[in-house]
């Protein structure tokens, strides 16, 4: 399902549709080893003019329903990305990452749990899958304080570290099992984004 690109307002974050030129800061913060190590289909080293060709994409992704990906801003600097992607069938993946120096501040759970709002209030989403590397268990945390729950490991290629085997640990979430977690969670949506 479609909708019309807007941001989305936490206490402290604003989360907005990315633009293309955010593919630079993405660029500055995926050469942050310990980033990229973690995310299953970067590079390491990024590409830059891979990341560029990726941004200029998102605007086609929001209008054709397959994927969501926002930018993070505290006080107007970006510091990090989150998405909703490989939508089909009322399912979705939740992705996200921060710039290191943002790590273990409470943002990433803040903004995974606000997109997940958005994803089954806005995108008629019912089931949303996630994961993470078996060496990055932050993430696993992050994910199961908003109601993930844990279902399978395996092996799969990670980018990031060319293209080697990772144990990785999947989750999933239903719709229904959020809501009961969490019956007095609202969106605040800011403007529409242009």
């Amino acid at each position: 399902m479609a909708v019309k690109p807007f941001t989305l307002i936490t206490d402290r974050l604003l989360i907005r549709p990315t633009i293309e030129a955010d593919f630079i800061r993405a660029f500055e913060i995926q050469n942050q080893r310990d980033v990229s190590w973690m995310l299953r289909m970067a590079s390491y080293p990024p590409d830059l003019k891979a990341l560029q060709t990726w941004f200029c994409e998102h605007p086609n992704e929001w209008s054709d329903g397959t994927a969501y990906r926002f930018a993070i801003e505290l006080d107007g600097y970006v510091i990090g990305i989150v998405d909703i992607d490989e939508i089909s069938n009322h399912c979705g993946e939740l992705g996200y990452w921060l710039d290191q120096s943002y790590w273990g501040k409470g943002y990433a759970t803040e903004v995974a749990d606000v997109v997940v709002q958005f994803a089954f209030k806005k995108l008629g989403i019912s089931l949303l899958i996630s994961g993470h590397a078996m060496d990055n268990p932050a993430s696993g945390r992050i994910l199961q304080k908003i109601g993930f729950k844990p279902t399978r490991r395996e092996w799969q290629h990670y980018l990031s570290r060319g293209g080697k085997r990772v144990q990785h640990q999947s989750y999933v979430l239903m719709e229904t099992d959020y809501y009961q977690l969490n019956s007095e969670k609202n969106i605040d949506e800011g403007n529409d984004a242009t």
